[in-house]
């Protein structure tokens, strides 16, 4: 079926840390057959029932989803109305490059996202340098982590997860900092990233509330590359810049 809607399928491969061999990453959550109602602030699906701070009428069920409104204020304004179908991948590596080289997704137009997605991390560029700013790092502290240099045996794997959308409707998110429903302050970002907001894309950045992770966020035409940093195991010159 996501063949036909153009979206192919979507895998993912990690390295285990000591180990050379990859391995099959775990399915994403949204192919596990989970599904939800949205009716306001009531949230109720296969995880139970929650109020939240939203006001959205929707439902999703596995990789299909359809809503209308305002979304969950932890997570930023995000305010649309949309109908869409996904397939997700994951990754794990001790560096960015082996994220990008372990990802796996033969939806249409994936090969070109994620060469911008490869730019725009690239060394030297003006989104990776308003990226650290946002973290609070210094450019050359964010790129010795994703090259993992900073990383000591043993310490968690980066990770990296790819959305691929295929769906009708329109939408707008704002982040300003709050934290989120997994503990992340995340902002969006402008300025040195404006070549990703040409494309029609946006670049997200936050750290966890912890210090020992951060996230980015970049959103590249149909796709959304997430991607997940651990900090913990750095030099305590990274980890101390990663605190307010």
């Amino acid at each position: 079926m996501f063949a036909a809607l153009g979206l192919g399928s979507a895998s993912g491969s990690g390295t285990s840390p000591g180990q050379g061999a990859p391995k099959d990453s775990a399915p994403s959550s949204s192919s596990k057959g989970g599904w939800e109602l949205s009716l306001g602030p009531l949230s109720l699906g296969s995880k139970g029932v929650e109020l939240k701070p939203q006001f959205k009428v929707g439902a999703q069920v596995a990789n299909f989803k359809a809503e209308a409104g305002l979304g969950d204020l932890r997570d930023g304004v995000k305010l649309g109305a949309k109908a869409e179908a996904s397939v997700e991948a994951q990754a794990e590596g001790q560096s960015l490059a082996e994220l990008h080289e372990n990802i796996r997704c033969d939806t249409a137009g994936f090969r070109q996202a994620l060469a911008t997605a490869k730019q725009l991390l690239g060394r030297g560029s003006g989104a990776l340098r308003q990226v650290a700013q946002t973290l609070g790092l210094k450019e050359g502290q964010l790129e010795e982590a994703l090259t993992g240099k900073l990383k000591l045996p043993g310490s968690p794997p980066m990770i990296l997860k790819v959305k691929a959308a295929l769906g009708i409707g329109a939408g707008a998110q704002v982040c300003l900092g709050w934290c989120d429903t997994k503990g992340y302050h995340r902002v969006g970002i402008g300025g040195g990233a404006a070549s990703a907001v040409e494309m029609g894309g946006s670049v997200f950045a936050g750290r966890h509330s912890s210090g020992a992770s951060c996230k980015v966020i970049l959103g590249i035409g149909n796709f959304t590359f997430e991607y997940t940093i651990h900090l913990s195991c750095a030099d305590s010159g990274v980890a101390e810049s990663a605190k307010p």
